[in-house]
């Protein structure tokens, strides 16, 4: 018998919390499920670990596979899967116990290919770190669906106050997704799940955003995601090629899309900041800052479409203050005022931290 709902774990490195995870999807209070477990050549125990939670639980399907990223890891989980629906959750989260049933009851309510929720997120303790305002559950389509890739393909993750370019915190149709050969893109090493996303958004005619709690992510500060990368510069850069691509194959000439291309490559430049030049470790030479900018200014891609946006295009006034400095070259002043800000908030960390200890 067809399960109801497939759920896709992904699954590297991440003994720690991986239990937490599988216990929040075992014990879900609708039990027709059908659970892949991708096991990407994890070189810690997790392979055992999905191994022992198997031979307990029929429902689990492992799969154990040599190293070759998450894209990879969750295109196998949607070739294997066998559900109606397909639901993706990153194995350092895990979900409220009766998601899956709280979420599947809207499919029988609505007719629609993607069922977005809401997600908490949580400090690495499981602490409340972020919880996010109640909105209206309701039909998604035309200018929402829309607005949603627009901000996708500008980075704006928070668009209609729910999560739209991760692919956990929602429910995937199956047929959608194999109608549309709606992938994840291989061959990149970061921000894949937008690619994926931006792909599903393009062909998809109805979606319903329910307001309700049902994924908890994990701000994990030794993901993959936030560490220190020589190489972050390339792989922003492959990145971006690839969003630019889809713009050319669905939207070549869109003056709207090619804007967004512009203020994604301010949000980029906002990683490399992070990542690179500004954090924890210290601080990069100016002189080195200024010789990857202008590798990554001289890209071709990047240049076309730094000056398309409009400054109301940004959201934030640290977006729009960035597009003037970058925009005009001013990359000097650009450097010293994030480094201004960076030691202003450690300086602001370190007396915390103190008020901590004395409190203690």
């Amino acid at each position: 018998m067809q399960p109801q709902i497939s759920i896709v774990v992904p699954i590297y490195n991440v003994e720690k919390y991986l239990r937490q995870c599988l216990d929040s999807i075992v014990n879900q209070t609708y039990k027709d499920l059908e659970i892949i477990l991708v096991d990407d050549g994890s070189p810690d125990s997790c392979g055992a670990i999905c191994d022992e939670y198997a031979a307990k639980d029929e429902r689990i399907v492992v799969i154990h596979k040599e190293n070759a990223g998450v894209s990879v890891a969750r295109n196998d989980g949607i070739e294997r899967a066998a559900g109606e629906w397909i639901m993706f959750v990153d194995p350092d989260d895990w979900l409220e116990l009766d998601c899956c049933e709280q979420v599947l009851r809207i499919t029988g309510k609505v007719d629609c290919e993607i069922i977005y929720f809401q997600r908490e997120e949580n400090n690495e303790d499981g602490s409340i770190a972020k919880h996010f305002p109640a909105i209206d559950s309701r039909m998604l389509s035309g200018e929402d669906l829309q607005k949603l890739q627009l901000n996708a393909l500008a980075d704006y993750i928070q668009s209609l106050g729910f999560e739209s370019t991760a692919p956990w915190g929602k429910l995937y149709r199956r047929s959608f997704l194999m109608e549309y050969s709606c992938k994840f893109p291989v061959g990149i090493k970061r921000r894949q799940d937008v690619i994926f996303n931006l792909y599903c958004l393009e062909h998809l005619k109805r979606g319903y955003y329910y307001d309700r709690v049902g994924y908890h992510y994990r701000r994990n500060n030794n993901s993959i995601c936030r560490g220190y990368n020589r190489n972050m510069l390339d792989i922003l850069l492959g990145f971006y090629a690839k969003a630019e691509e889809f713009v050319i194959k669905y939207h070549k000439g869109d003056k709207c899309r090619e804007r967004m291309l512009g203020v994604l490559a301010i949000k980029i430049h906002g990683d490399l900041r992070n990542t690179l030049f500004f954090n924890s470790a210290g601080y990069m030479p100016v002189k080195e800052y200024q010789i990857y900018m202008m590798m990554y200014y001289t890209d071709p891609s990047i240049k076309k479409y730094l000056n398309k946006p409009k400054i109301s295009d940004f959201h934030s006034f640290r977006d729009k203050l960035s597009y003037v400095l970058i925009s005009n070259r001013h990359i000097y002043l650009y450097y010293y005022f994030c480094a201004s800000i960076m030691r202003l908030k450690l300086i602001v960390r370190s007396i915390k931290c103190r008020q901590r200890t004395i409190k203690r």
